[in-house]
């Protein structure tokens, strides 16, 4: 069977090719380590490396390696700079979404208007210079409308929406809670503004609104007659996920979390799987189902026994279950007073709270 190296040549040290099979060279004025060829002996043209760059190490191996060679040796030849991390997929896909943002943007008619959250770098750059009316709203003071003194505790959230460009505060409180609710409060207010609704009918029918189910909804305060909370949270992206728990931290920061988490699509765990980690892994105490399919097939390496295996590294005490009533019953290991339990994710997770429905 012939035998294949494939040199990777490069101007400078890349330590992410180091761990890598690939025979590395190294050309230009840069050190290398030792384990990089250079070009510097022998028959060589370093001195056009400038112009040429990764050419002249062909050159140096034509005239110097080639004839070392065995006969049985295939040679390759690839360049540091056409390799993509995947960090660097991340970050372009991440700029070819904000692309298709800005472009949806521009289906707005021009007499229309854009309302977006402001609180957000990745916002603002979407609709930097955009030639359309824009609103923004937030709690940080770039936005036009701008959320003040919010405060929330288990009956629901306050906050006052400061109307820049009239001058006027605004007094508002809702049952939902959640930073993340009230931003959505805020862009409906701001909409319901624009469109001429008085103030007074806004306020009454916010008062009035009844959470809708699974958005960090309050299904119990005596879980298995102790006092123990539960919330139940349709997110599975993990900035949902993350926003879910920070707020029952802010909302009850005394009492203990136990986060029973069922991931979403074997596609959108392997897409977001560094970030399921990181976020699950700082949960104290961790119930994790296996993945709801919703039609998908699974893909190997990306599935709930994967994620486990990771977390457990930096949380061993991390526990993986199989289905709604496995989870049910390693849920009553916590039954002790001052907890929460956030059931969160898109399957059928609401299966699970709903056992603790009154």
């Amino acid at each position: 069977m012939n035998k294949l190296q494939i040199y990777c040549v490069t101007n400078e040290r890349v330590k992410y090719l180091e761990d890598t099979k690939l025979v590395l060279a190294g050309v230009g004025k840069k050190k290398f380590s030792k384990n990089y060829i250079t070009c510097l002996r022998g028959k060589n043209i370093q001195y056009k490396e400038r112009n040429y760059s990764e050419l002249t190490f062909h050159y140096w191996f034509w005239k110097n390696q080639l004839m070392k060679c065995r006969s049985d040796t295939w040679i390759g030849f690839c360049q540091k700079r056409r390799f993509w991390l995947k960090s660097n997929i991340k970050i372009q896909n991440f700029k070819n979404l904000k692309k298709s943002f800005r472009k949806f943007c521009l289906n707005i008619p021009f007499q229309g208007k854009l309302f977006a959250n402001g609180d957000y770098q990745e916002v603002l750059e979407v609709v930097e210079n955009l030639p359309r009316n824009i609103s923004l709203y937030g709690f940080e003071d770039i936005n036009d409308l701008q959320i003040l003194e919010f405060t929330q505790n288990k009956n629901g959230s306050h906050f006052v929406l400061f109307d820049k460009k009239n001058n006027n505060k605004m007094n508002f409180k809702t049952n939902m809670i959640g930073k993340h609710n009230v931003l959505n409060v805020a862009a409906a207010i701001a909409v319901a503004l624009d469109e001429g609704i008085p103030y007074e009918g806004i306020k009454k029918a916010l008062e009035k609104f009844i959470v809708i189910e699974r958005r960090f909804q309050l299904i119990s305060e005596n879980v298995f007659e102790k006092d123990i909370i539960l919330i139940d949270d349709y997110g599975h992206h993990p900035k949902e996920l993350l926003v879910s728990i920070n707020t029952a931290k802010e909302v009850w920061p005394d009492r203990e979390i136990l986060v029973v988490f069922q991931p979403h699509r074997y596609t959108r765990t392997k897409a977001l799987f560094e970030d399921f980690v990181s976020i699950l892994s700082d949960c104290k105490n961790l119930i994790l189902l296996e993945i709801y399919p919703a039609s998908e097939e699974p893909i190997k390496g990306y599935e709930s026994e994967d994620l486990i295996k990771q977390i457990k590294i930096k949380n061993p005490e991390a526990i993986l279950v199989n289905g709604i009533e496995e989870a049910y019953q390693e849920m009553q290991k916590f039954n002790k007073n001052n907890f929460i339990f956030l059931t969160q994710g898109a399957g059928n997770t609401s299966a699970l709270a709903s056992k603790f429905k009154s």
